[in-house]
């Protein structure tokens, strides 16, 4: 009989085992956080198809057979090392052509930092904002777009378009004239734009959390991958685990108790976990 709520250590799922995450402790700070990120988006994947039963072609996630589903049966195999598998669905891929791994990369940098270089598409979609606003080749207020002076011509896109138009897009294009100025100063005139910028567009700095690279021990001391694949399994198989039986299942030789797990760890878990974190950049 399928039980809803466990009540017990030895009822505690067979494929928990602390030995299939022993081979963590020779993972670095950025593969640690590769492997959280697996499981953030196995449980975005779980959300999504709980949510959109009704709408999707896809009635669950085992259905679509996602990459999420084949990594959350690989942590249920005892193989909980999610970072490096290899999907094969198209929807999480290794590139081999040179134009997707340049795409790769500027979506990565921009992950991490916040730049990269303006898509075609993007291009597309902010001239037909302007066509929208304006029409194809009308005139923009007393001026038309097809004879701008030079002055007139690097007319800013939030004036024309208008402030709410822009702060809802919230990714500026912007200009470096690479081949007249140097690295340090196109970084200093970035600066000083960045201010004037966020104040026009009503648009102030997220409040972000910061780890670092010492928070490798933490993640494994905290046993954080163990605690966010036991909420998974909970979360998909609709069971409960007892407070007081998932703090002995974590932390078997008494390394924490229920108070300092709730003190230390559940606030670790989230600002990692949490979409306004900053990692360790790399020098």
């Amino acid at each position: 009989m399928r039980q809803n709520f466990i009540k017990k250590l030895e009822d505690m799922p067979p494929w928990f085992n602390h030995d299939n995450y022993a081979k963590f402790n020779d993972f670095s700070f950025e593969e640690l956080y590769k492997e959280i990120q697996s499981r953030i988006s196995i449980d975005l994947a779980l959300d999504f198809f709980a949510e959109n039963q009704s709408d999707s072609e896809y009635k669950s996630i085992e259905e679509h057979a996602s990459f999420e589903w084949k990594a959350y049966n690989s942590i249920l195999s005892g193989s909980p090392t999610l970072s490096r598998l290899s999907p094969d669905n198209g929807e999480n891929f290794e590139c081999f052509n040179s134009i997707d791994q340049l795409i790769d990369r500027q979506l990565s940098s921009f992950q991490k930092f916040g730049v990269r270089m303006m898509g075609a598409g993007e291009l597309r979609y902010l001239n037909g904002k302007l066509e929208e606003k304006f029409g194809p080749g009308e005139c923009v207020e007393d001026f038309n777009m097809e004879l701008l002076d030079f002055k007139r011509f690097h007319l800013p896109l939030a004036h024309l378009l208008g402030e709410s138009d822009m702060s809802k897009y919230s990714q500026v294009p912007i200009v470096f004239d690479l081949e007249s100025f140097t690295d340090k100063e196109i970084l200093a005139g970035v600066k000083d734009l960045l201010s004037a910028m966020r104040k026009q567009l009503s648009i102030a700095e997220p409040n972000k959390s910061r780890v670092w690279a010492s928070d490798r021990d933490k993640i494994l001391e905290y046993k954080v991958l163990q605690t966010l694949d036991l909420r998974l399994w909970q979360k998909y198989e609709g069971i409960k685990i007892k407070r007081s039986v998932l703090i002995v299942a974590l932390y078997p030789n008494g390394e924490r108790g229920e108070v300092e797990f709730d003190a230390t760890v559940n606030p670790f878990i989230n600002k990692l976990t949490s979409e306004n974190v900053v990692l360790p950049l790399k020098i």
